[in-house]
């Protein structure tokens, strides 16, 4: 970017020249000095929006534009050099006091420019040029006081007219460079232009007893004040100086008889009252626009705000009369227009209102506003839960101060509120409760969870819920738990789950899926509670019902299920069922002799040796006194049953140790019905067996009997052989 840096810099200098060759046409025809200084302006106005390297781009440019002009390189040399190194001071001086002066933003910003740049920095360069104009006996003219002040005057007019041009230019935006806004202006700009004419060439209508003279120049400057930017004012004021000093040179115009006498105070004090009070009307005219453009949109604002704001704002008088409501009342009342100058405590809830008139006095009283709740009565009758708070605002003058308060309907919040504390107690409730992400990490749970499970909330906190799964429910089991929320968002039911210390326990779980808007699960709630004691009461009762409660072994009922089960399960698979009726031989002998508990010790040794003789799946009951009956289900061959009988009675026929009796001996005579050859109900089945177990006891006991004679023989005599 170094060639765009290069072609601005060659772009300065050549404008520089140009004004420099320029200011000549308006110079003084006696001794040459010029009215007007354009490259003054253009070298302040540069140097302060540059930074200082660009001293040496215009120093150059001065030296060449003094030498163009006919001037000796020596002079030349001195008198750039003086005027770059005066409006450089000048320049960093004036961005030291303000900042803000290059952008001309305000009428204060502006007078320090003109005072500080026209009048002191013109000064210190027309001392300058003087000086070395008699050094170099470089003018005709005797009077130095003279010429010090044409040199002055010029600067300051140069800075007065251009200077703010070119800063101006330079801060313009690409709106304000926007063909409707550039159109504007120029038709406004030629309508002044015309105006100007008027004095500038000095007309007099007679007829329309038009003045002659220069306030045509500030009418047409005001009108275009009015309605154009600031870079237009500054422009037509530059073109009356430049047309000014044109028409006085061939003696037309308003100052034309001035240049005649060589005495040019009017046409100075007129051009540069005219820039200086044509620019501070522009800037305060165009602060003023700026100002009421940001009233109006703080009050679009405003507006926009009252209109959508969902609290209520109201300002009251300090006897509680309602001034102004923004539109959100509408929600209350219905129509806002229709409660102004009301009492504001009028709808307030009876127990609500001296409350509400003691906080208001306060805030009338101390200037301090408090947050308070009251209940609101609407037109229905329903009742709002408002909480408001009010300020005192002071009235200009000796106005009475007005009070501002926002309101705001808390209703919702105060039910979300109500519930969350109902969660939060129902939360410590007796049951555990789990609150788990959407992945199932558990963010909280409650304390009897950790009086259940034996974790505390910190050892759970992120955790998966996972980690208190037994090792009793295969993935299937889970499967299925997860297809039953997918579907509906819940799932009950009992599992197993496991503690802290690894003991598994029954557990009544039901969980729940949370779902926003969306229908997407973001949380999950468990509610556990620990079942043992009711599994364990469960137990016993099923051990009431279903077990004999000496030998724990099987009771009738039991039996009755079990056989009913299997004859059904038979049916179906085509499998055999074998029940064997067992009656002990010499028990009473034993139960008289050595008394109840002897007898009842040896029924649970009896039922010890069946339960050791005997495969897990096979059943064995108590049918009651000293008759046990077994049941033996899938027999493959007839054979096996007649095994069994035999184990039994063998095992039957070794002695029982009770207490101090190491030898008490019985026996026991079993009767075998088969199914289905022997009967297809339990009942029938049962009454066939103890028609075997007759046969049996008729057999001289210590024996088994089937109910078929035949099968007797044939199980006996594989038995024998």
């Amino acid at each position: 970017m170094h060639w765009l840096k290069l072609l601005s810099m060659t772009g300065l200098m050549i404008v520089y020249i140009a004004l420099s060759k320029f200011n000549n046409y308006f110079a003084d025809g006696s001794d040459h000095i010029l009215i007007i200084n354009l490259s003054s302006g253009f070298l302040l106005s540069v140097l302060l929006l540059k930074d200082w390297r660009t001293f040496w781009v215009l120093l150059l440019a001065g030296v060449l534009a003094h030498s163009w002009l006919g001037e000796s390189v020596e002079v030349a040399v001195l008198k750039a050099t003086a005027t770059s190194l005066t409006w450089l001071g000048v320049s960093r001086w004036l961005s030291h006091i303000d900042p803000e002066i290059p952008l001309l933003a305000n009428a204060s910003s502006y007078l320090k420019f003109i005072f500080l740049a026209a009048c002191v920095g013109g000064a210190i360069d027309a001392l300058a040029l003087t000086v070395i104009s008699i050094a170099f006996e470089l003018s005709f003219a005797t009077d130095y006081w003279m010429l010090f002040r044409r040199l002055w005057m010029a600067n300051i007019l140069g800075v007065t007219l251009f200077s703010p041009l070119v800063l101006v230019l330079h801060s313009l935006t690409l709106d304000q460079l926007k063909l409707p806004h550039a159109l504007t202006s120029l038709l406004y700009f030629l309508l002044a232009l015309v105006l100007g004419q008027i004095g500038m060439f000095g007309l007099n209508y007679v007829g329309w007893a038009l003045p002659a003279d220069a306030s045509w120049l500030f009418i047409a400057v005001l009108l275009i004040a009015a309605y154009t930017q600031t870079y237009i004012v500054s422009a037509l004021v530059l073109c009356f100086a430049l047309e000014g000093a044109l028409l006085a040179q061939v003696n037309v115009g308003l100052f034309a008889p001035e240049w005649q006498l060589h005495q040019l105070n009017k046409y100075h004090f007129t051009l540069v009252l005219l820039s200086i009070l044509s620019m501070i009307f522009t800037i305060r005219f165009k602060n003023f626009q700026q100002e009421i453009m940001a009233l109006r949109e703080h009050e679009r604002f405003y507006r926009l705000i009252t209109e959508n704001i969902e609290d209520f704002i109201a300002v009251l008088d300090i006897r509680g009369a309602r001034i102004y409501n923004t539109p959100s009342y509408a929600r209350l009342f219905g129509n806002v227009e229709n409660i102004k100058g009301t009492d504001c405590f009028k709808e307030i809830h009876p127990e609500d209102k001296e409350h509400i008139k003691d906080v208001f006095s306060r805030t009338v009283n101390t200037g301090k506003g408090e947050w308070t709740e009251f209940r609101f009565i609407l037109a229905d009758g329903s009742v709002r839960t408002m909480e408001s708070r009010g300020s005192l605002v002071f009235g200009e003058g000796d106005k009475e101060p007005y009070v501002v308060v926002v309101s705001r309907d808390v209703t919702e919040r105060k039910l979300i509120e109500l519930n969350q504390r109902i969660a939060a107690i129902a939360f410590e409730c007796q049951e555990g409760m789990i609150v788990t992400d959407a992945h199932r990490n558990i963010l909280r749970v409650n304390q009897a969870f950790t009086e259940i499970t034996g974790y505390t909330a910190d050892e759970v906190m992120g955790k998966p819920l996972e980690m208190l799964r037994s090792t009793r429910h295969d993935a299937a089991f889970y499967n299925l738990i997860n297809e039953s929320i997918a579907y509906s968002g819940v799932w009950r039911g009992e599992l197993w789950s496991r503690r802290k210390d690894g003991q598994e326990y029954p557990e009544q779980h039901t969980l729940n899926a949370v779902m926003n808007d969306k229908g997407e699960v973001t949380h999950y709630v468990v509610m556990l509670v620990d079942i043992t004691e009711r599994k364990l009461t469960e137990d016993k009762i099923k051990q009431f019902a279903f077990s004999d409660p000496l030998t724990q072994l099987a009771n009738r009922r039991q039996l009755l299920d079990r056989l009913e089960h299997g004859i059904e399960q038979g049916k179906r698979d085509k499998k055999k069922i074998a029940l064997l009726m067992l009656d002990l031989d010499r028990f009473k002998e034993v139960n008289d002799n050595l008394g109840h508990k002897a007898g009842d010790e040896l029924l649970k040794q009896v039922a010890d040796r069946l339960t050791s003789r005997l495969r897990s799946v096979d059943l064995i009951a108590r049918w009651g006194g000293d008759e046990f009956i077994v049941l033996l289900e899938d027999i493959q061959k007839q054979g096996d049953v007649a095994k069994v009988a035999e184990g039994i009675i063998m095992d039957m026929n070794k002695p029982f140790n009770i207490g101090r009796y190491d030898d008490i001996k019985i026996g026991v005579s079993i009767g075998i019905s088969l199914y289905p050859e022997h009967g297809n109900t339990p009942e029938m089945l049962r009454e066939q067996a103890d028609i075997a177990l007759y046969k049996a006891k008729d057999n001289g006991r210590g024996c088994y009997a089937y109910f078929s004679e035949d099968l007797t023989l044939v199980t006996g005599s594989k038995s024998e052989g």
